[in-house]
């Protein structure tokens, strides 16, 4: 049986899940990832992943640094 993971952003305007295992996982230490968790480090875990409500609530970019990494993140947290 597949493990459902649900979660949240801080305001709750935004729910997703993913199910299963991760297919990657990694511990990144670049600046941008530093400066958005406020940690020394942030895991990215790369799955395939359901929104259950507040797509319409995301602001999508693309990171700063020109790495071809794209960030989300709740325009009301």
């Amino acid at each position: 049986m597949s493990t459902v993971r649900q979660y949240q952003c801080m305001c709750g305007s935004f729910e997703a899940q993913v199910t299963g295992e991760p297919v990657l996982a990694c511990w990144c230490h670049c600046k941008t990832c530093r400066k958005q968790t406020g940690a020394a480090m942030q895991l990215g875990v790369f799955q395939n992943f359901e929104v259950l409500k507040g797509d319409d609530q995301l602001i999508k970019y693309a990171s700063t640094s020109g790495n071809g990494v794209f960030r989300n993140s709740c325009q009301n947290c």
